[in-house]
């Protein structure tokens, strides 16, 4: 394949480079004299660099353009397999003249662990000289790439090349255990926009943070950030062509195989990007799909990932090229369970309605538990807030539990329900919910609507806020927007502070401005633990109201309701029906509101 910047190379250059694919030169020969004839000539016709990647039988089978300073290098999954050398090397020409190696080449060279990094300077169309480099390990143990020349044509095909790299990879033998601590993982660059009429909650920079922050829980590791500013985003490429110039740039010298985009993209947009870099393409919805599948437990909470994947993935299918086609997998192809996910569209469909189906049976059956609880007359008390708050430390601290308490995005997927005693013995049932962040894909709201609601049949929502985190007031006017959009906007709530043992000084801001009830604690050290209780108690008896009802005899079956769901506390019999005077939820006295005589 023929990768990079082609625009404006007429098509009689394009196929004589394509020619050069498959073309299978002798394996001991680090280039021959047809190649580099090829290879120059059309660098002195467009002024830009050409790459070509060589594997040890001498095939050519991948070939870069690039500017007058760079050619792309394909992204190559094989190579993190191989336990020492890539087994491919690379070779370019220096438009220049000048065949000394570059930094990127080198930096290149070094992290894509190749046999041999060669560039050949180019003048009136003739090769110069050139230059090699290989892998070598330093007095201090640490790979580095080794620079000789330069040479001539002559001098660098007169290399056995299969004795060369066969004396490199003896070296390297020695030092196996080197090469086996450096395990690499998923290599992102994070890719962020501003527009100038943004709406967004988070700055550019706390929003790259939290992406940054969102992949490192989906096990990739971070090597660069790139944020830009623009008027309206481009309907191609996301960013402008400049800059993604400069991502691809950053992509080939710091060796990435995964580009992360803040924002969610279009199906068209992700393919173009993959076809320019060359290498996998998430959006932010997509990774934390993926954290969500590699978190989710319980069968609901399978179901409901899956679910909010295949919307996701469905009008997508289109563009997600490198995503669909690896057979390595990785982040943004893992579903629920170790899944592999579906890509035909057909199956998307069937799946769809499928596990639709399979949810609607489950709602029905949390439905009945809702009802059974409002018979118990149980108050239930719900906790919300942005992820990675404590929600889950907070809830094992009352509760004296054990949920699993990370320090991650989503350590929590699965609600949990406990019974909670407060201090005046009244039980309440407390719930841990899932946390929810900025750019919450809108799939997985949808998907996980009955898990979300629980917010809204609560009689309490504790909002917890990490006191801790400088973004604290941005973050609680993101819970309140998701709680609006839930219907529980109106819910009554205690803004609950946590990790005032660690807090950030923008708390003495923040604080004085929540108009609900508010407490500060620190759930590690239960500070602040009875006081949140006595808090509960007294919201939750405010929640309770006595009134007085009658009842006509012919409505036995309402009053059997009503000793159940609430306390009678006197009852008489009239001409017109039984009348009783009856503490219970306010919730329910709407519903009973026709028998109200008081």
């Amino acid at each position: 394949m023929i990768i990079g910047n082609i625009e404006g190379i007429r098509k009689v250059e394009l196929d004589r480079l394509e020619s050069l694919l498959d073309y299978r030169m002798e394996k001991d020969n680090i280039i021959d004299e047809y190649v580099v004839s090829i290879l120059a000539d059309i660098t002195e016709k467009t002024n830009r660099e050409v790459s070509i990647m060589i594997d040890r039988r001498g095939k050519i089978f991948s070939i870069g353009i690039g500017d007058s300073e760079s050619a792309d290098l394909p992204p190559i999954d094989s190579l993190a397999k191989r336990k020492i050398l890539s087994g491919f090397r690379n070779v370019h020409t220096h438009p220049s003249g000048n065949s000394t190696l570059s930094e990127l080449d080198l930096t290149a060279g070094l992290n894509l662990k190749l046999d041999l990094m060669m560039s050949i300077g180019v003048k009136d169309g003739r090769p110069t000289m050139a230059n090699i480099a290989y892998l070598k390990v330093s007095e201090d143990e640490q790979f580095r790439m080794e620079e000789k020349g330069p040479y001539t044509l002559e001098e660098i095909v007169d290399i056995n090349f299969s004795s060369f790299v066969g004396e490199i990879e003896k070296q390297m033998n020695v030092l196996q255990y080197l090469i086996e601590q450096n395990v690499e993982k998923e290599k992102a660059i994070l890719v962020g926009v501003e527009l100038n009429q943004s709406q967004s909650l988070l700055d550019i920079e706390s929003s790259l943070d939290e992406l940054e922050q969102l992949a490192i829980t989906a096990g990739a590791e971070v090597i660069g950030k790139i944020e830009q500013k623009r008027d309206k985003i481009d309907k191609a490429f996301y960013i402008g062509k400049g800059k993604l110039k400069e991502l691809a740039y950053l992509r080939q010298k710091e060796n990435a195989n995964l580009i992360i985009f803040d924002d969610e993209l279009s199906g068209s947009q992700i393919r173009n990007l993959e076809e320019v870099l060359g290498v996998k393409v998430l959006d932010r919805a997509a990774l934390i799909l993926d954290i969500f599948a590699s978190r989710a437990k319980s069968k609901e909470g399978k179901l409901q990932v899956e679910l909010a994947q295949l919307k996701y993935r469905l009008p997508r299918l289109v563009g997600l090229g490198t995503v669909l086609s690896r057979t390595g997998g990785g982040i943004g192809t893992r579903g629920p369970g170790e899944k592999k996910l579906e890509t035909d569209r057909r199956h998307i469909h069937r799946q769809i309605n499928d596990l639709e189906k399979q949810l609607k049976e489950i709602e029905k059956h949390r439905e009945l538990q809702k009802n059974r609880r409002e018979k118990g007359n149980i108050p239930i008390v719900s906790l919300v807030g942005y992820t990675n708050a404590g929600k889950s430390t907070i809830f094992n601290s009352l509760t004296e539990s054990d949920v699993m308490a990370e320090n991650k995005l989503f350590a929590t997927l699965d609600p949990t329900t406990r019974q909670l005693v407060l201090p005046n013995q009244q039980k309440v049932l407390l719930v841990d919910t899932v946390g929810f962040i900025n750019k919450l894909p809108h799939d997985l709201i949808n998907a996980f609507k009955s898990t979300l609601e629980e917010a809204k049949y609560a009689d309490l929502l504790l909002h917890i806020v990490d006191a801790s985190n400088p973004e604290m007031g941005k973050q609680i006017m993101v819970v309140k927007n998701i709680l609006k959009e839930l219907g529980a906007g109106e819910k009554n709530q205690i803004v609950v502070f946590n990790k005032i043992d660690k807090q950030n000084e923008q708390l003495q801001f923040t604080y004085p401005t929540i108009k609900e009830e508010k407490v500060k604690i620190s759930a590690l050290s239960k500070e602040g633990i009875e006081h949140l209780l006595n808090k509960i108690k007294d919201n939750i008896g405010d929640n309770r109201r006595i009134v007085t009802l009658k009842i006509p005899y012919d409505k036995g079956n309402i009053l059997s309701a009503l000793h159940e769901r609430g306390k009678v506390l006197h009852e008489e019999f009239t001409n017109e029906g039984t009348q009783i005077e009856i503490e219970m939820d306010k919730s329910l006295i709407e519903k009973y509101k026709n028998y109200s005589i008081s």
